[in-house]
């Protein structure tokens, strides 16, 4: 079994043409790439593609694979401003693109928390700071609210659901998705402004914004994933999480 860990150290020292070419990298995501593409296909290409396209498609997806691996391996190191409206009471929603680890070193400047669904090695120095919030683990509900209270800037990628989670039903590319709610919920409750972020060019910018005051956890939900939508149609081989789409 390839140990991620090692594979995201090892992908910091290496350049995306490199880790495209680790055999530990193909073997783990080979599978993703292969999904992903007859995903596109089917859903964004309506089976228009040729063989040569599809070959492009994998290409870019494979590196932009790689270009997280060598972005969570050195986020740290990465700099990013986003210039948000106002200092408090703010959901950043993400999703999975390659670029996505700048919001971690964001997180850290603006003290945010960053909502996780696991306690990863390479987030520890943000943890021992008390940017993180681990989702799957007992009484997180709990300190979200406090911390939502206080009207703390909250970062979370809404792309992907985990068990044990609220969700809503929402429509992503023709097919029926189970995405995040619960953190709605709360940003209805305590009158947050969700921004929802997408990359541009060299950075991260403010793509799209909805006052939740009141919104319903579904109404909200489905936004999210319809601003999420147009950013996979734009550049769907750099969207991450194909392999969470149903099958049918």
């Amino acid at each position: 079994m390839i140990d991620i860990e090692q594979l995201i150290n090892r992908s910091g020292r290496l350049s995306v043409a490199e880790i495209v070419k680790d055999d530990d990298f193909r073997r783990s995501f080979s599978s993703h790439t292969t999904f992903a593409t007859a995903h596109a296909s089917q859903l964004v290409f309506k089976r228009s593609y040729t063989d040569s396209q599809n070959q492009d498609f994998k290409r870019i997806h494979n590196e932009s694979w790689a270009m997280l691996m060598n972005n969570l391996a050195n986020w740290e190191r990465l700099s990013g401003t986003l210039q948000l409206p106002r200092n408090e009471k703010i959901l950043i929603a993400g999703w999975h693109f390659p670029e996505v680890p700048t919001l971690f070193s964001y997180a850290r400047q603006v003290r945010a928390l960053l909502l996780v669904s696991q306690d990863a090695p390479w987030l520890n120095s943000l943890k021992e700071e008390g940017c993180t919030l681990n989702i799957s683990e007992t009484n997180t509900t709990r300190r979200l609210i406090a911390e939502m209270q206080s009207g703390r800037i909250i970062a979370a990628m809404l792309d992907h659901s985990y068990p044990n989670t609220r969700t809503e039903k929402t429509t992503l590319l023709g097919r029926t998705v189970d995405t995040p709610s619960g953190i709605f919920d709360l940003c209805s409750r305590f009158g947050y402004l969700m921004v929802f972020v997408a990359p541009r060019k060299e950075r991260i910018e403010i793509i799209n914004r909805i006052d939740t005051t009141g919104k319903s956890a579904s109404e909200l939900a489905q936004q999210y994933t319809t601003w999420l939508e147009a950013e996979i149609r734009q550049a769907p081989s750099r969207w991450l999480m194909w392999q969470a789409l149903p099958m049918h």
